[in-house]
């Protein structure tokens, strides 16, 4: 037996606010003594998607944060979905960040990723946005994206990468990484992944149980890139997306 698929995806998550230590922590060396670094507990934010707003509550985070609906981020955002609806638009019959999905062999996978930074974390030319795929048992890099704006939205054709048994499933997640001119900062975003199983037939629906054993976790790595995609350069603004 196995328990479904929503009780056995992992999640990464980040700290809270650190305004307080102006985003830097006092540490003694040995060679240098007291000195501050740029490495403050609660620097890197959780940001939760609630399209609707905090909820009564909260509860509408505290559901976000369950679900897995988060990105990490010290300043820049990137995000994705699966649209279903072919639409570009980020709405409720897609998958988004944290849910899991069934594509029919036949059927193309085709995603929608968009991005916001300032020039206050990174410069364009300084920005690269790197996709992931993991299995059960690794995680590979398998693209790279230089963006040509600040702001911006475009597709992302992943069909090749899909398992090639029925059955199989995979997952995928993106990052961030960016950083201003003639600086050494750099600062980052992480998203949790968007699981992907592939099914025979004619419909595709939310997955069923599975093994937990068969659900591959996030995994965090410094890795190369494989290819560069294209840019294009249609801006948006990235809505719906509360601090924790």
């Amino acid at each position: 037996g196995g328990s479904t698929i929503e009780g056995s995806k992992h999640f990464i998550s980040a700290g809270s606010d650190a305004h307080g230590d102006f985003n830097f922590m006092s540490k003694t060396h040995w060679l240098y003594g007291d000195h501050a670094i740029d490495n403050a507990l609660g620097k890197l934010t959780t940001l939760v998607y609630c399209p609707s707003g905090m909820g009564e509550n909260g509860n509408a985070v505290l559901e976000g944060l369950k679900s897995g609906r988060t990105v990490m981020s010290d300043g820049p955002v990137v995000i994705f979905w699966l649209d279903k609806d072919s639409n570009g638009r980020l709405d409720p019959s897609d998958a988004g960040i944290g849910d899991n999905a069934e594509i029919i062999a036949s059927q193309s996978l085709k995603f929608q990723l968009q991005w916001t930074l300032t020039s206050e974390f990174g410069s364009i030319s300084n920005t690269r946005i790197s996709i992931y795929k993991g299995t059960r048992n690794r995680e590979i890099p398998i693209g790279t994206f230089t963006p040509t704006s600040f702001t911006g939205i475009r597709s992302l054709d992943l069909t090749d990468y899909l398992p090639a048994s029925i059955d199989g499933y995979v997952y995928f997640r993106l990052e961030l990484e960016t950083s201003p001119s003639g600086s050494n900062e750099i600062f980052h975003c992480y998203t949790n992944p968007i699981w992907i199983k592939t099914v025979s037939g004619d419909i595709a629906s939310p997955t069923p149980g599975i093994p937990e054993e068969q659900i591959p976790p996030p995994s965090l790595g410094d890795q190369g890139t494989l290819f560069l995609f294209a840019a294009t350069g249609n801006s948006e603004k990235i809505d719906g997306a509360e601090v924790y």
